[in-house]
């Protein structure tokens, strides 16, 4: 142990990690960090294997210092419990120190859900980052004081001011060591001015430092934006030659696709591919760090409606997007392309009695006239039947926001800015939902914001149709008012085609 002391990498190496596993250097970086540094700030790309990483961190410092404390949190419990602690079974349970002990009949302690305990006095857990009403987050956290103190803030960026702050209370001590690791997603906050002070070791995974980049000799964005230029079949010509030395991590191919999808200057863009901070822009409504807080696994439920929102499109570009939400959190998400506007209905009207949703909200818009009819014929008459509200964006604005807004898809993007600022709504990001929310761009026209329109959008970012966001702005009108009103709807602004027919 004592040369484990000297050199923590050999202890890694050598006891927790399979012979033939080889760690990439940054990787390595972080580990003796966190063992040598009081505090450690990562800000890394989307799948570098941060949270691998972070894990075989919280067990090194536990292996290696007697009587030591690890407590490592995140944004939402979910993510402590089936991210970072998964990873830690995982390790653990197929170590080789594990295994030795086993083969000498000696019992050592396994891992127990967000528990790896040794004795009383020397252990590692994963704690909740649920604040209840009135709790004195302190409290709940002094007892963690050790000789040896590692504490773990996975996804830091997103982690709430309260915890930070009692965090930094256990580390008062002189072996006290801090993790804090993520990508940048927000400019403001502990995990940005972390990284900013240069006290901290601060660390940037590089996605051009990436094995899988280096195996190809992509070492720069210009190297990405040429493969973009290819045809889609050069690209997966070029893509088949790829080599991987290290397959779990991200491959050229998948930042190539986000710099498709979302531009290169994009805030997800820069965020999640290249590991920069992003700027709100000045005509951007909606942040990303808002997003990142608001995912499913961050919010807690509450009650409210349960919505299906739709917006149909039919051939072409653009796809039909569905989303599902309940008690404040998305529930289901759905995107095609090319089928016709009978199927659409008929697949709103089968999700509808499945999971028993009691609003659809649709684009009433262009081929979205024919799925509302289709819809509503279906359950007129019907003893259990969702009202189904038929919506234009053009419509003008309820009288609540008409002294601020030209319309109401600007309306429901300032509802959804507010929802998302205030962590009241859970959602689901597969690759475009947040880029497309985030890149919409708004101006002033006669005093009133207005949002861009969906053809300027698709102009100036090249990035389709953003037909998730606008998915999501529909099921944020059934979310923040339509459940309000009684079974016949009316007087909501000046709209009419949003009136539910029964």
């Amino acid at each position: 142990m004592q040369d484990c002391q000297k050199d923590p990498l050999l202890l890694t190496r050598s006891f927790l990690l399979p012979a033939d596993y080889k760690l990439y250097p940054e990787q390595e970086e972080i580990i003796l960090s966190v063992i040598t540094n009081p505090k450690t700030f990562v800000r890394s790309y989307h799948g570098a294997g941060k949270t691998f990483t972070a894990a075989l961190a919280a067990l090194t410092f536990l292996l290696l210092f007697p009587n030591c404390k690890v407590v490592t949190t995140a944004p939402g419990w979910s993510q402590v419990k089936f991210l970072l602690w998964v990873e830690i079974n995982r390790i653990w349970n197929n170590s080789p120190l594990k295994k030795a002990f086993d083969d000498a009949g000696i019992k050592l302690a396994s891992p127990l859900g967000t528990q790896l305990k040794i004795n009383d006095n020397w252990f590692a857990v994963g704690l909740s980052p649920r604040i209840e009403a009135g709790e004195d987050v302190n409290k709940r956290i002094t007892g963690f004081h050790a000789d040896y103190f590692l504490a773990i803030l996975d996804e830091g960026p997103a982690v709430s001011p309260p915890i930070w702050a009692a965090v930094e209370t256990l580390l008062t001590s002189a072996n006290s060591h801090l993790l804090s690791i993520g990508n940048p997603v927000d400019s403001s906050g502990d995990f940005y001015r972390g990284f900013h002070d240069t006290s901290n070791s601060r660390i940037t995974l590089d996605i051009f430092r990436n094995p899988n980049f280096k195996a190809n000799k992509i070492d720069c964005q210009e190297k990405l934006e040429a493969i973009k230029k290819f045809s889609p079949e050069k690209r997966e010509v070029e893509f088949r030659k790829h080599k991987h030395p290290f397959p779990a991590i991200t491959t050229p191919q998948w930042a190539v696709g986000r710099l498709i999808k979302w531009g290169a200057k994009s805030p997800l863009y820069l965020s999640r591919v290249l590991s920069q901070f992003p700027e709100k822009a000045s005509d951007s409504l909606i942040s990303l760090a808002a997003l990142e807080k608001c995912k499913n696994v961050n919010i807690r439920p509450r009650k409210g409606p349960s919505v299906l929102a739709c917006d149909p499109a039919r051939f072409g570009d653009d796809d039909t997007a569905i989303m599902g939400f309940k008690d404040w959190k998305q529930t289901f998400r759905e995107a095609y392309n090319g089928k016709d506007l009978v199927r659409t209905a008929n697949r709103l009207i089968y999700l509808a009695n499945k999971d028993n949703y009691g609003i659809i909200v649709i684009d009433v818009v262009g081929i979205g006239a024919g799925v509302v009819d289709i819809v509503r014929a279906h359950f007129k008459g019907k003893i259990r039947k969702p009202r189904v509200y038929g919506v234009g964006f053009n419509e003008v604005p309820c009288a609540a926001y008409a002294d601020t807004c030209k319309d109401l898809v600007t309306e429901l993007f300032k509802r959804a800015e507010e929802l998302t600022e205030a962590g009241e709504i859970g959602l689901e990001d597969e690759g475009s939902l947040f880029a497309q929310l985030v890149n919409r761009r708004y101006e002033y026209k006669q005093g009133l914001m207005v949002m861009e329109s969906k053809d300027d959008y698709k102009k100036r970012t090249g990035a389709g149709s953003p037909d998730e966001g606008d998915t999501l702005l529909l099921a944020i009108y059934g979310l923040t008012y339509a459940v309000m009103r009684a079974a016949r709807v009316g007087g909501i602004g000046e709209r009419a085609s949003s009136r539910a027919d029964w």
